[in-house]
């Protein structure tokens, strides 16, 4: 399936859903106005026939209640119905405006840039134009945390990738439910201050209006107004004794209104992110999976005490009761009754007790079915990019028309590139703009990309996992009172040391010991270089300084030369970004002054 078929996808989901969207703001339009005419007719008919019998006006009256009720149901349904179709209508607009190269509408994860992580600064992971827009289609809190620690520290076992690999492939080919998935949780986010207000509020201590005497009066005081209202229609019980038990419920409900009102406005303000999460649980637990790591998720949700989607559909249907307050007349008759507003807490902090262990785990196991989703939607967008083979050891890293993938497809240009062995550094050299850096972020991120369990640009892939480590992007510190060059040479510090204590480091270098002048830099990178190939070290290091290369001499088989070439004729310059054997002969920094008018 090419990239053209996909946009034709998107484009009959999107048509399809503003077809739907159509019809359903009909209906909706339709049930607002029996409602309306239901409210005025019941109130009208229920004074009349209340003026002829009082048990025909209760009839009525009941039934008008229960009818108006039933059409609230079907509102809130086609009202949520509205915002998926809206939401899906957003997502496919969204994805043929990726497919475009434009990746504005989705979250860069700026607030995730590190200057002093190991590589994420250095290869562009987070920000505008980043993997991380490129990647990221995470609909909850917990899924965009889970996504950003994959890719922050992507080494995993083998044995932990490939179960990866299966699940991003099996919901890759699940696009309409994927899509469902993600329109569920953009009806309300769920990010991090949702998710921890939820957190306090099922931590807090219970409510005195629960307390265990208090719930044996609100039994017994409904059942009482309820038997006297039956004595009251059976002609035995005046109707002042009746309006005295009503009136005390109506009372107590009085005298706990703040807290009430308080209670209630918090949970009604979770009340569209809870549904938003139940939504998400139902559809997880609705479809049916293969792969071992949806499977194991699938499992745990469903058997986490019960269904977590059915806990979820309690609350909503007991927050959606507690709503009732909120009619004027419906309230008044609700808690005369029956004490309404009681009973609700009373059940609220049932359920509150039975989720507040739980739900740690149901964030991180939604959270899991989320990030792998996004993962999902790159892989589906991009058919022709390839899942590597894991090896264990060795090769390191052998890839067949290696690509970065954020780079256009009708300009990018790719390259095949191996690491056959651990202990080799190999040295690309090259004019200025002629592609050393952008390869190394290549290999990077597609280094990255393979250890997530996600396709990568290649033709085909073996990769060994390994943790990266790179110095391309050092920072100075005037608060920390730090130069450029000392900056660069803290960072090299921390690659010496961490090989020293063999971890399985890969690295990747742009021009090394770049604030020091040519001969101090080249007598300085040798000297590092040799201190990486005695430390066993394994990587590349991109220069201007083919002085460098030299070394393949010093060290056969463990120094290896690469470039990248540029062609110059007469006043023009080419720049074919084709990796090659051996060292540059070519550089270009006078060339372009002398193009730009500088000299």
């Amino acid at each position: 399936m090419d990239r053209q078929k996909i946009r034709e996808i998107y484009q009959g989901l999107k048509q399809e859903q503003e077809q739907e969207l159509s019809e359903l703001k009909k209906k909706h339009l339709l049930v607002s106005l029996l409602r309306l005419l239901v409210f005025i007719g019941g109130a009208v008919l229920s004074v009349l026939t209340f003026n002829h019998s009082l048990i025909a006006g209760t009839a009525v009256l009941f039934s008008a209640i229960v009818l108006f009720l039933f059409l609230i149901r079907i509102f809130g349904d086609l009202t949520s119905e509205i915002t998926i179709a809206e939401n899906l209508i957003r997502i496919n607009g969204n994805e043929i405006r990726a497919l475009d190269g434009d990746f504005s509408p989705f979250n860069g994860g700026a607030d995730f840039i590190d200057l002093g992580h190991d590589f994420s600064v250095d290869i562009d992971l987070f920000g505008n134009s980043s993997l991380f827009s490129y990647l990221n289609r995470t609909v909850t809190g917990s899924g965009r945390n889970m996504l950003v620690t994959w890719l922050l520290d992507p080494y995993k076992l083998r044995n932990e990738i490939l179960p990866m690999q299966e699940a991003v492939r099996e919901l890759a080919a699940k696009l309409e439910w994927r899509q469902k998935f993600m329109a569920c949780g953009l009806g309300k986010p769920l990010d991090d201050e949702e998710i921890n207000s939820l957190r306090e509020w099922l931590g807090e201590d219970e409510d005195s209006i629960a307390s265990p005497f208090k719930r044996i009066a609100y039994y017994i005081l409904p059942a009482a107004a309820l038997a006297s209202f039956g004595l009251l229609i059976g002609g035995i019980m005046p109707f002042s004794a009746f309006m005295l038990i009503f009136l005390v419920n109506l009372g107590l409900t009085g005298l706990s209104f703040g807290r009430t009102n308080r209670i209630h406005d918090m949970v009604s303000r979770k009340h569209n992110f809870l549904f938003s999460f139940g939504q998400l649980v139902s559809a997880f637990e609705n479809e049916s999976f293969n792969s071992a790591i949806l499977l194991s998720v699938k499992d745990k949700l469903c058997s986490a005490g019960g269904s977590v989607a059915g806990k979820i559909r309690d609350l909503d249907r007991l927050i959606r009761k507690f709503d009732s307050r909120l009619n004027m007349i419906l309230g008044f008759l609700l808690n005369g009754f029956l004490l309404w507003d009681f009973h609700c807490i009373i059940k609220l902090e049932k359920w509150r007790k039975s989720a507040e262990q739980g739900l740690p785990l149901w964030l991180s196991l939604l959270g899991k079915a989320d990030a792998l989703n996004s993962l999902a939607n790159y892989a589906f967008n991009n058919p022709d990019y390839c899942y590597p083979s894991i090896s264990e050891r060795e090769p390191v890293f052998e890839a067949v028309a290696l690509g970065h993938p954020l780079l256009p497809r009708d300009t990018r240009v790719c390259n095949d590139f191996s690491v056959s062995e651990k202990g080799i550094v190999y040295i690309i050299t090259g004019a200025n703009m002629a592609g050393k850096s952008t390869f190394l972020r290549t290999v990077a991120v597609n280094m990255i990309l393979g250890m997530t369990g996600a396709p990568v640009c290649a033709r085909s892939m073996n990769l060994a996992p390994v943790k990266l480590f790179t110095s391309m992007r050092t920072v100075d510190s005037l608060n920390h009172n730090e130069s450029y060059f000392y900056a660069e040479l803290k960072r090299l510090k921390i690659l010496k040391e961490r090989l020293e204590r063999e971890e399985n480091i890969f690295f990747l270098l742009d021009e090394i010991l770049k604030g020091t002048n040519s001969t101090d830099k080249s007598l300085g990178s040798k000297q590092f270089l040799g201190k990486l190939l005695e430390l066993g070290g394994t990587g590349l290091i991109a220069t201007h300084d083919i002085s460098l290369g030299e070394m393949e001499q010093e060290h056969p088989g463990r120094v290896l030369n690469k470039c990248f070439e540029i062609e110059i004729d007469g006043e023009n310059i080419s720049f074919d970004y084709l990796l090659r054997d051996g060292i540059t002969r070519k550089m270009n920094a006078a060339f372009l002054m002398r193009q730009m008018g500088i000299v």
